[in-house]
């Protein structure tokens, strides 16, 4: 793409060359760079094994792993391992 910018602009004024600037620019975006439409994240799906029963596995293994830290006995612990093997299958 090999444009003579000294004789195309030579002559004009400031604003004449900004607009064939410009206008050359916006041209070359729209042939050359890819477009991509976003989704917005409300509407993502959630995978298919993401179903109710593993979302409440999910849930229990979080709320035991904090009653883990809070209370750093070893009975939670289990109850937290024992949940977080139940969420795996």
């Amino acid at each position: 793409m090999g444009i003579d910018w000294y004789n195309i602009l030579h002559g004009k004024s400031v604003e004449e060359m900004w607009e064939f600037i410009s206008k050359h620019v916006l041209d070359a975006m729209d042939t050359h760079v890819p477009h991509k439409t976003f989704t917005s994240r409300q509407t993502r799906k959630k995978p298919l094994w993401m179903n109710e029963r593993a979302l409440s596995k999910i849930r229990k293994k979080r709320a035991n792993f904090n009653r883990y830290k809070e209370t750093r006995q070893g009975k939670d612990y289990l109850e937290y391992a024992k949940a977080c093997n139940a969420a795996k299958k």
